[in-house]
């Protein structure tokens, strides 16, 4: 699982702070092949009215809207007050969509902002309410590392070196 935070008020207005974590999440998704980069932007077209209130009430603060673009799963926040003012941020794109087939947008919903957050989500099929479903687990190691392995004799080959 990634995190990234994107720095809200005082360092930026809500909607400024939205427009990062659009653009995050668009940019993020812009390599993988399956994922229609027009149809990413209307999801995401039908939220702008209820993301930058989830910034401005603090609900981004305390929870995460998180992007599921397997094998990626990205949390997103957005700080406020002092922690808006310290820190880096890490914006733009998260690698390791590229090979996503597909992707959905977990957006929290609590009240008072249930209705209203319902309402966007249904405008598109990628959109969700609540939590995200658990990070799949990290492959196994060894099967990482046995497909990651580099043939030393292959590359002394290229260079013209003797085994």
């Amino acid at each position: 699982m990634r995190t990234r935070t994107i720095k809200g008020s005082p360092h930026r207005t809500a909607s400024a702070a939205w427009a990062e974590l659009e653009r995050m999440v668009l940019e993020t998704l812009a390599p993988a092949d399956a994922i229609d980069d027009a149809d990413a932007a209307d999801a995401l077209a039908s939220l702008a009215g209820i993301g930058p209130t989830l910034i401005a009430s603090g609900v981004l603060n305390d929870r995460s809207v998180v992007l599921r673009a397997l094998p990626l799963q990205l949390e997103i926040t957005v700080s406020l007050g002092n922690a808006a003012l310290t820190g880096d941020e890490n914006l733009g794109k998260v690698p390791g969509a590229a090979t996503a087939e597909a992707w959905a947008l977990y957006i929290p919903d609590p009240d008072p902002y249930t209705t209203q957050v319902q309402a966007a989500v249904a405008a598109h099929d990628a959109l969700r309410t609540g939590r995200a479903p658990a990070a799949p687990a990290p492959a196994d190691a060894a099967a990482v590392a046995a497909a990651s392995a580099v043939d030393a004799d292959a590359l002394r080959r290229i260079n013209g070196g003797a085994r």
